[in-house]
């Protein structure tokens, strides 16, 4: 079967009009601080690519290119979504990846532990000292609410 020039015109034509769907399989991968995302399109005369980063647009890719490259070196985890674009019109966007740099676990081991171990010994030395109070004051007035001031004035 040969196909005549006005059949391809007319083919391409049907693919111009037909509604865009939302790019497929679309994976990300941690290479250093880099997010590297790559995705299939079923789309034909697609003019390119919105990626969403965080539900907001952040960078355009031409027509051709199915990958995308990311610094992640923030530290925050992030979502992405890509969707295509010809012309005026844009596709759903696909399915959400996540993914998250490798400094993050690290900033929190560094920062979080010490600064969880001050509240500890806070919390320890308050109650230490919440105990000594108690036990130097009378029987009597420990059932009383007393203000720190009114302790003062009575020594």
């Amino acid at each position: 079967m040969t196909l005549s020039c006005g059949t391809l015109s007319l083919v391409f034509v049907l693919a111009l009009l037909a509604p865009l769907v939302a790019p497929l399989d679309l994976s990300v991968e941690r290479q250093g601080e880099l997010a590297v995302l790559t995705w299939t399109d079923a789309n034909t005369a697609v003019d390119g690519y919105w990626v969403y980063r965080d539900n907001a647009r952040h960078a355009f890719v031409s027509a051709g290119t199915l990958r995308y490259e990311d610094d992640i070196g923030d530290g925050r985890r992030h979502t992405y979504r890509v969707s295509a674009l010809r012309g005026d019109d844009e596709s759903p966007l696909s399915l959400e990846v996540n993914i998250r740099s490798t400094g993050a676990p690290d900033r929190l081991v560094y920062l979080g532990v010490p600064l969880l171990a001050l509240i500890v010994v806070f919390a320890l030395l308050a109650d230490r000292h919440t105990r000594s109070l108690d036990k130097t004051m009378p029987e009597e007035e420990q059932d009383e609410p007393v203000l720190l001031t009114d302790r003062l004035l009575k020594r």
